[in-house]
């Protein structure tokens, strides 16, 4: 068996492979502290099983590791029966000799980007560069709609919260598929805030000598944070949506879900919760995401929502409940 972190987004420092196990590290980089970002690809000489090991601290999430066998163009979840939480280990069971692709969580890279781009209607969103990121990436900006109420929506401020990129294709699809019901917006979206995190395998978080979500101010640093608050200043949204996941398990007990919607800001209670209708519409949303995930229920529904606790889902329910 051979490792290696050589893919988009690859994050992994080999401690010893001895026969069909391996001990493994995450690359922290230039994050101050611990986190758990991981994506590597795995050789395999032989079909068998196989058994992934991390050391310092939280790595594996509640199902499992997320899995490739065609170079990260779809993935499924290892699931929880080859999960050891306490342990930090995953499994594999590899039917054939070849290449898998395994990571903390289901990627959404620009690859994936791309291909959302190509799946619509031509016309159906103008996409034009927001920036230039620090390594010379193109930074997206999609517009959607030209209602007199904007609508900003963000996510990868933590690069590898990509969770929030595939809730945000969903609510992209919604609001294509139901132009009436949206007429009164314009949308706005950044679906990269770090590009440079997302496709080089950062961990982003508490990215030295601060992240991206918190370089907000008058000496910003990060193009893709100057480029957000000069077209926030510029359109002026009467919502402004900045989508986090930000943790790999539930704060406290290490089998609870934590996944899509982590908080709702100020910026959304005031939209949409200014009305019986609108805060009804987030009700339903909630409830959307129980339904679709029953029996994992750990949430909390309310007048005005607040959803520390979620769910930790694979891409297409994501973009479904969204």
């Amino acid at each position: 068996m051979r490792i290696d972190n050589q893919l988009p987004g690859g994050n992994v420092i080999v401690q010893q492979i001895d026969g069909h196990n391996a001990l493994l590290k995450r690359e922290l980089r230039d994050t101050a502290g611990n986190w758990f970002y991981w994506k590597f690809r795995a050789e395999f000489d032989e079909p068998g099983d196989y058994a992934f090991t991390f050391l310092e601290g939280a790595s594996i999430g509640n199902r499992g590791a997320a899995v490739s066998v065609d170079k990260g163009k779809t993935w499924t979840w290892g699931g929880v029966s080859e999960a050891d939480k306490k342990a930090e280990t995953f499994r594999h069971h590899a039917a054939t000799a070849g290449e898998v692709w395994f990571c903390v969580c289901v990627p959404y890279m620009q690859s994936d980007w791309d291909e959302f781009m190509a799946s619509m209607p031509e016309g159906t969103f103008h996409c034009e560069e927001l920036c230039r990121s620090r390594k010379g990436r193109s930074v997206e900006l999609l517009t959607w709609g030209n209602g007199p109420k904007a609508i900003l929506v963000t996510t990868r401020h933590h690069c590898q919260e990509s969770m929030a990129t595939h809730s945000l294709e969903g609510m992209l699809r919604e609001v294509a598929a139901n132009p009436f019901k949206y007429k009164e917006y314009t949308f706005y979206a950044v679906p990269f805030a770090d590009k440079d995190g997302v496709e080089d395998g950062d961990q982003g978080k508490n990215r030295k000598p601060h992240d991206h979500a918190r370089d907000y101010g008058a000496n910003a640093i990060y193009p893709e944070v100057k480029a957000i608050m000069a077209l926030a200043y510029r359109v002026k949204p009467v919502l402004l949506f900045d989508m986090h996941c930000p943790w790999l398990r539930g704060p406290t007990d290490p089998g609870r879900h934590h996944g899509v919607f982590d908080r709702f800001g100020a910026g959304i209670a005031r939209e949409f919760s200014a009305s019986f209708e609108r805060r009804h519409a987030v009700r339903r949303i909630v409830e959307h995401v129980r339904e679709l995930h029953a029996g994992q229920d750990d949430g909390h529904v309310g007048g005005r929502p607040s959803m520390g606790a979620s769910r930790a889902v694979d891409r297409d329910s994501v973009r479904e409940s969204a």
